[in-house]
């Protein structure tokens, strides 16, 4: 049997060449036919192996794929953005949420009639705002040149159309071609300056025109506007550090979606050698005019819609002014510096416009030689308690003027947290969240007055749900987690307060108060 089988194995297998020749006709069809069906089937083998790798790559894609992508950062997809890639942002969570989320709104508001006139009356210690943590290493090899920026001065008669600011205040009225580093300035702001709301043109003391030079622009980087602002700022004193040297303090976090003013004045103080910084609020179209005169750049932050974008914030630094034009002269990191390299030129209405939304903060750094010439030009302003109730007083004044404004009340709010009324600073907090408009949706990833208010005058309830819309929208806010934290110390939920805290320095590993509220606790 065995042999019977070998034998027919045999005779299945195609004849040698030579043998071939010597078939029969259908012999030689029947062995034709044969092959072909094997090269077909070969064939048909390797296309569905081939659609079955197809397959797998889709599914692979399709599954998989997205999840790789949602853990990218959004820097790296936001790079994406105007390339034949650009389908790939909308697998991302970030970039295709759909509609943010909106802070809520207040179901009851007592009545804020009296806030507008009421002086502060403080219900705790004025609160120190967050700042960053000094590291344990030294500044490393950042130094700082004698060189400051230089001003240039138009001495020549105001414009027919310039209209004092405040004519009480006293100056020579005379400018040299170049400011040296000591000069004395050419104007004094009064001890208690009235705040002004409208934007005026020109104190009659000052120059119709002066431009600081000594600055090289920085382009920032993702979500850096912070650092690379302060970095063109302090380049122009002679600093050799760049913007990523500050950035590695500030939000060593890139994803981070803000540096606060007070952080920055910290960086400058503790980690910039022979440089310091003040931060003020409520500054004025003249005050920086008086500044730039002194030779001292300003780095104001304001509220920022570029095209195709919602509200946000956003950092500038003013190095010029020009009554002629009545604007100014800004380094802007993300938009640039003008057609001449000089600085943008923007009108004071339209930069004064955004930078209310910040309660005209702004942030002066300077060479401790010219600390006399700064409180000199600041005034009262030199100091916070001061400077605070300066900036309720321009508030008040505001919302009085316009009572369904969301800016003007959150302003009130801010200047009341300055003070230490937390009592009147949620009330106005709450008309400011009940404005037609309501407050932006971005509000709370910059400014944290309410948190600070409602905190302190125990609506944890009010401080989770604004701190649950900040995460719905971004989880690259550590003060978010921060106030999160705080709630659940109040609330006596020690363990949990501990990971809130501890999510706070992950983010930013600077962050003052969450290591400071973790120290309190061990």
């Amino acid at each position: 049997m065995r042999m019977r089988d070998k034998q027919l194995r045999t005779r299945r297998l195609p004849p040698p060449p030579s043998q071939a020749r010597n078939l029969s006709p259908a012999r030689q069809r029947a062995q034709s036919r044969r092959l072909r069906r094997g090269r077909t089937s070969t064939f048909r083998a390797l296309v569905g192996w081939f659609l079955l790798g197809v397959l797998g790559a889709v599914l692979f894609v399709a599954i998989l794929s997205p999840l790789i992508i949602r853990s990218l950062p959004p820097r790296v997809i936001a790079r994406l953005s105007g390339t034949p890639l650009n389908f790939i942002t909308c697998l991302h969570p970030d970039f295709c949420k759909g509609e943010a989320a909106a802070l809520p709104t207040v179901s009851a508001v007592a009545d804020a009639a009296s806030l507008l006139g009421q002086d502060a009356t403080p219900t705790a210690d004025a609160p120190t705002l967050p700042v960053a943590v000094a590291p344990t290493e030294a500044g490393g090899d950042w130094t700082v040149s004698t060189n400051a920026p230089t001003a240039t001065l138009i001495p020549t008669d105001p414009p027919p159309t310039a209209a004092p600011l405040d004519t009480s205040a006293s100056g020579s009225g005379e400018a040299s071609a170049a400011q040296s580093d000591d000069a004395t300035p050419t104007a004094v702001i009064a001890a208690t300056p009235t705040p002004t709301v409208a934007v005026e043109v020109a104190a009659a003391d000052l120059p119709y025109e002066s431009r600081l030079s000594g600055f090289r622009w920085v382009a920032q980087s993702w979500n850096n506007c912070g650092p690379a602002t302060l970095a063109m700022d302090l380049n122009s004193y002679g600093w050799n550090g760049t913007q990523q040297t500050a950035a590695s303090y500030l939000k060593p976090d890139p994803e981070d979606k803000n540096v606060t003013p007070g952080q920055m004045a910290v960086f400058v103080n503790e980690q910039v050698p022979g440089l310091n910084a003040v931060y003020r609020y409520a500054g004025s179209i003249d005050l920086v005019k008086r500044l730039i005169v002194a030779g001292f750049p300003v780095l104001i932050e304001t509220g920022f819609e570029p095209d195709g974008e919602e509200w946000m914030g956003h950092y500038r630094l003013i190095v010029g002014y020009s009554d002629l034009e009545a604007s100014f002269y800004i380094f802007d990191a993300y938009l640039g510096v003008g057609e001449n390299k000089q600085g943008r030129v923007e009108t004071y209405d339209s930069v004064d416009k955004f930078w209310r939304h910040f309660h005209r903060v702004y942030v002066v750094v300077y060479r401790p030689d010219q600390e006399a010439q700064l409180k000199q030009v600041l005034g009262a302003d030199w100091d916070p308690a001061s400077n605070a109730q300066n900036a309720l007083a321009v508030a008040q004044r505001e919302a009085q003027m316009y009572p369904d404004d969301e800016f003007a009340w959150f302003n009130l709010g801010t200047s009341y947290v300055l003070l230490g009324d937390y009592e009147s600073a949620a009330r106005a907090y709450d008309v400011a969240r009940n404005t037609t408009r309501g407050l932006p949706w971005r509000m709370l990833w910059y400014q944290f007055g309410p948190f600070e208010a409602y905190l302190h005058t125990g609506r944890l309830a009010d401080v989770e749900a604004l701190a649950s819309v900040n995460l719905a929208n971004t989880q690259y806010v550590e003060e978010t987690y921060y106030y999160q934290g705080m709630v659940y110390l109040q609330r006596g939920e020690t363990d949990q307060a501990v990971q809130k805290f501890q999510e706070a320095l992950r983010h930013n590993r600077n962050f003052a108060p969450a290591a400071e509220a973790l120290a309190q606790i061990r």
